[in-house]
């Protein structure tokens, strides 16, 4: 039909080909190391050069601990961001831009756009420059699985992963790890408006995949001595 021909054109293949979600969970974890390798470098070289580098959309923090809404940082930042992101910037623009210019430009494109949607978190110019050296190549590492697969799967996939590492090692170092525990079990229920107004206002920062990089920055304050942490994705 017209309809089902769009959804195809935008997802991929209607058959779930588990070759895809292999490759996805291979170059999320992929992604996920060469982030961690790029981040330390960039922090290294900005503390060279003199400047403070503050934490990184900490809202996540703050999500993370506390116990009736660290279940929904995991449901947000692994499932639904992936799938409603990936389709939006890989499955729409990126193929779009494609049919008209080729790969990279649409690469580019895509991933400019995403980047965008990552940026601004009150963290200032600094905070915005590490959000951009990490998420923009991210970007594009994404167009270009979707575009060697053939599916938006794929690509939701690897960033379902590379979410999924920058949730996890948040929880592991806010100490969040039995609030989540204790949430996800159903022991424990939002208790009042403020808390629920709280969760709907960082929606959309738990939507990113520049999550780890918070995570990342705070486990790197607790084993250095030497270095400074700022007020505290």
């Amino acid at each position: 039909s017209r309809y089902g021909g769009g959804v195809r054109r935008v997802v991929g293949p209607a058959a779930l080909r588990w070759a895809d979600v292999g490759v996805g969970v291979g170059m999320g974890l992929a992604c996920f190391l060469a982030g961690r390798i790029l981040l330390i470098g960039l922090v290294v070289l900005l503390e060279r050069l003199g400047l403070d580098v503050p934490a990184v959309q900490d809202s996540f923090r703050v999500i993370a601990q506390d116990r009736a809404t660290a279940p929904a940082l995991v449901v947000t930042a692994v499932l639904l961001a992936p799938v409603s992101e990936e389709l939006l910037f890989r499955g729409v623009l990126f193929q779009g831009v494609r049919a008209r210019t080729g790969f990279w430009p649409a690469a580019l494109a895509s991933a400019g756009m995403f980047t965008l949607a990552h940026v601004g978190d009150g963290g200032g110019p600094v905070a915005d420059l590490v959000i951009i050296a990490g998420i923009l190549p991210l970007g594009v590492a994404f167009a270009a699985i979707m575009q060697w697969r053939g599916t938006v799967l794929a690509s939701a996939v690897a960033h379902a992963v590379y979410n999924a590492g920058g949730v996890a090692l948040l929880i592991l170092t806010s100490g969040a790890t039995n609030a989540l525990l204790n949430g996800l079990s159903g022991m424990t229920t939002v208790s009042s408006s403020n808390r629920a107004s709280s969760a709907s206002a960082s929606a959309k920062d738990a939507a990113s995949p520049a999550i780890s990089s918070s995570s990342w920055r705070t486990s790197r304050c607790r084993s250095s001595a030497t270095y400074s942490k700022k007020s505290s994705g």
